[in-house]
C-alpha cells in the first residue's frame, strides 16, 4: 500500500496517512517508511474509541485495503462518523458497504492508485460517499440488530414479537 501511494502522498500537500490500531510500527516498518521518504507523512495512532471517532471525523476517507474481513467493523464505524470509505472488495467489506464505498482491487497497485486519485480529484465524490455511508450505517445500528434478533427468537419460540 505504501509503495502504491508514495507518489500520491508526496504530490498532495497536506495529505497524511494514519494507521490506527494493530500496535506501533515495528522497526522494520519504520525503516521502510523512511526509505520511501514518507516519515513526515505516515503516522501510527493508538486506537481507543474516542481517538478513532476523532480520526474518522477528521479523515478525508477511510482506506481499507483488507484481503479478508470477518464483518467489516471499521467500515461501519467510519460510516457512523460520517467518514467516506475507499475499500477493497474483500468478502464482508463489499457486503457491509454496499454502494456507499468506492472499491479497488487490493492486490492491484494500479487499482488502488486510480481509486485514491479519483477520490482526491473529484470534488463531488467524497461528499456523496459520506452521505451514502451515513444512510448505510442505519442498516447496522445496534437497535436494529437487537430488534431483528428479538424477532428471530420470537419466531423460533412461536411467540408474538414485542417492540422496544
Amino acid at each position: 500500500m505504501l509503495r502504491a501511494l508514495r507518489e500520491i502522498i508526496q504530490a498532495t500537500p497536506g495529505l497524511h496517512l494514519v494507521f490506527a490500531g494493530g500496535g506501533p510500527f515495528t522497526r522494520h516498518e519504520q525503516q521502510f517508511i523512511e526509505i520511501l521518504g514518507l516519515s513526515a507523512r505516515v503516522h501510527y495512532h493508538e486506537a481507543s474509541t474516542p481517538s478513532l471517532v476523532s480520526l474518522y471525523q477528521r479523515a478525508l476517507a477511510l482506506l481499507c485495503p483488507s484481503l479478508y474481513e470477518g464483518f467489516g467493523l471499521p467500515v461501519t464505524e467510519a460510516f457512523n462518523c460520517g467518514c467516506p470509505v475507499l475499500s477493497s472488495r474483500a468478502t464482508a467489506l463489499a457486503e457491509v458497504a454496499g454502494d456507499a464505498a468506492l472499491y479497488f482491487d487490493a492486490k492491484n497497485i494500479l487499482s488502488l492508485q486510480e481509486t485514491v486519485t479519483r477520490a482526491l480529484r473529484d470534488p463531488a465524490l467524497l461528499p456523496a460517499l459520506r452521505e451514502k455511508g451515513v444512510l448505510r450505517a442505519e442498516e447496522f445500528s445496534p437497535l436494529k440488530c437487537a430488534r431483528e434478533t428479538a424477532a428471530a427468537y420470537a419466531r423460533i419460540l412461536g411467540r408474538p414479537t414485542h417492540s422496544f
